[in-house]
């Protein structure tokens, strides 16, 4: 499994990445993310109380999207980072041969935050996504595939990308109080190699 995941290291300005930090914590209006399993959501009152049994998977905003959907909210200044991560990855990943952007989204977790296994888009080679780590935290992102579970620790300005098809899930932190993560799905090249993408 860990063939099917590469990371990239990306130098980003400190100043850059608390500024981007201090954007998303004033200015963006976030949404309680749930599980598609789930019928209905439940009532806010049981999230935000000490009931164990009712969980949020955190919370996220879709900025950018090149498909019709429901609830974007396009931000320049975040499409715009976006756009640099991507460009970044598309040039240095060894591994995956990365055409365009189809989707950015921003995720926030909290101590609280717990999330099930999913896929980004099921179709089998023909996208990837790049999860960017924008500070250091003891959270980060589980990956299962044939019967065996990883757990890629959030490490600061690190980009990790992986097939769109693989089960994954974001890891909320346990120590830090919240965990802010760029997730990226892209379209890839015609012809991307069908035996590194399973």
């Amino acid at each position: 499994m860990l063939d099917k995941i590469e990371r990239i290291k990306i130098d980003i300005p400190e100043q850059e990445l608390m500024d981007l930090i201090n954007y998303l914590g004033h200015f963006v209006s976030w949404n309680f993310v749930f599980d598609l399993e789930r019928e209905d959501a439940p009532h806010f009152f049981d999230i935000i109380n000490d009931n164990e049994s009712v969980t949020d998977a955190g919370l996220g905003v879709m900025t950018f999207t090149s498909y019709q959907t429901d609830g974007v909210r396009p931000d320049y200044k975040l499409n715009l980072f976006g756009e640099k991560i991507f460009e970044y990855c598309k040039e240095k990943s060894n591994n995956f041969k990365i055409k365009r952007v189809s989707r950015i989204y921003w995720n926030l977790y909290s101590r609280s935050s717990v999330c099930k296994f999913h896929v980004d888009n099921p179709t089998p080679n023909k996208y990837a996504s790049i999860l960017y780590n924008i500070h250091e935290n003891d959270g980060g992102t589980a990956f299962t595939f044939e019967d065996k579970n990883i757990i890629i620790k959030a490490e600061k300005s690190e980009a990790v990308i992986f097939p769109s098809n693989v089960l994954h899930k974001g890891v909320g932190p346990t120590k830090n109080k919240w965990r802010f993560s760029l997730n990226i799905v892209v379209e890839l090249e015609d012809g991307q190699s069908s035996s590194f993408i399973q």
